[in-house]
């Protein structure tokens, strides 16, 4: 395979000339350019593209960083985010990082030695700035943390507990059992805070269930729900696995759905919302979020400019 060095050579030019020329900079006569391309012709040459983007100070990969593709509605964002990047030349460079300061910290400067043109992260509530590189900055989700740089493409957790009652008194409901993952992260406290405002605001009983983090599909929480409690009649699950898991656990038992017991889940991520039409979804619109998210990336690499915060909400859909 031929080298830029030979090239060079058989151009009679220095290798820094065909760099030059083969970025198109004015600085290089047309007949050197004529005679170089000529000669990559020749010897097939195919250009690095990791040094020529360097060379132009745009490698055309955007930083994605988030906790797990093994929640769906991840998955789905990130599909849909890789797609509409790809549709406009650039590519992603994805990090799973657990929910953990100083692991995040160390992915950021990752990306950012990693020549990426700009960043994309589900939310971290760490005092971490980026706001003195010059890194476009879209943060998917809420959250707690205050870049002096950011833009927020989040949920109406208002809307979320406005809607389950909603559905719950619609369903004449008495008692329900209220899900959530742990309330040191902000999503979780945020999302809980919404739904118990709006239950204390009607005539429907209910109790929490702590469910764990490294439960991701809901096997442990849906047997410790019907283990640990009795009576109810309705299940607001912290997500769509685990409003599956509980739909199947009631079939089990002989439960009726929704007859006796109304099962409500959150996120909505597409796959899911088909596996059972007994399960009634809060859907947080993961693909509409992707495309928001990545048109944003793509508005402020293209505008080349510090951008004020802004805060934008994508509407719920229930399912």
């Amino acid at each position: 395979m031929s080298s830029i060095e030979d090239v060079a050579k058989l151009a009679g030019v220095s290798t820094t000339t065909v760099s030059r020329a083969l970025n198109n900079k004015s600085y290089v006569s047309e007949k050197t350019k004529l005679k170089i391309e000529k000669v990559v012709k020749e010897l097939n040459y195919v250009p690095n593209k990791v040094a020529r983007s360097l060379s132009s100070k745009r490698t055309n990969i955007i930083g994605v960083i988030v906790p797990s593709i093994i929640d769906p509605v991840y998955s789905e964002e990130i599909d849909t985010i890789e797609r509409v990047l790809n549709k406009n030349g650039l590519r992603i460079l994805l990090y799973l990082c657990p929910r953990n300061s100083k692991q995040y910290e160390l992915e950021l400067k990752n990306m950012l030695n990693s020549y990426i043109d700009g960043i994309i992260s589900a939310v971290y509530d760490f005092p971490v700035t980026v706001a003195e590189e010059n890194v476009p900055f879209v943060q998917l989700g809420g959250g707690k943390v205050d870049y002096s740089r950011k833009v927020n493409v989040i949920t109406d957790d208002y809307k979320v507990g406005q809607a389950a009652v909603k559905l719950i008194e619609g369903s004449n409901r008495k008692r329900v059992i209220v899900q959530h993952g742990p309330l040191s992260l902000s999503e979780e406290q945020d999302r809980l805070d919404a739904i118990v405002y709006a239950l204390n605001g009607s005539q429907v009983d209910y109790e929490l269930q702590l469910v764990n983090q490294d439960d991701p599909y809901g096997i442990e929480g849906t047997q410790k729900l019907f283990a640990e409690f009795n009576d109810f009649d309705a299940v607001l699950a912290r997500n769509d696995q685990n409003a599956y898991q509980v739909i199947l656990e009631a079939k089990r038992r002989k439960i009726m759905i929704p007859k006796e017991l109304k099962v409500i889940g959150y996120g909505g991520p597409k796959f899911l919302g088909n596996m059972s039409s007994l399960m009634t979804s809060i859907s947080i619109n993961p693909t509409k979020i992707g495309k928001t998210v990545a048109n944003l990336m793509i508005s402020l690499l293209d505008e080349e400019k510090k951008q004020g915060n802004q805060q934008i909400t994508v509407p719920i859909v229930i399912k």
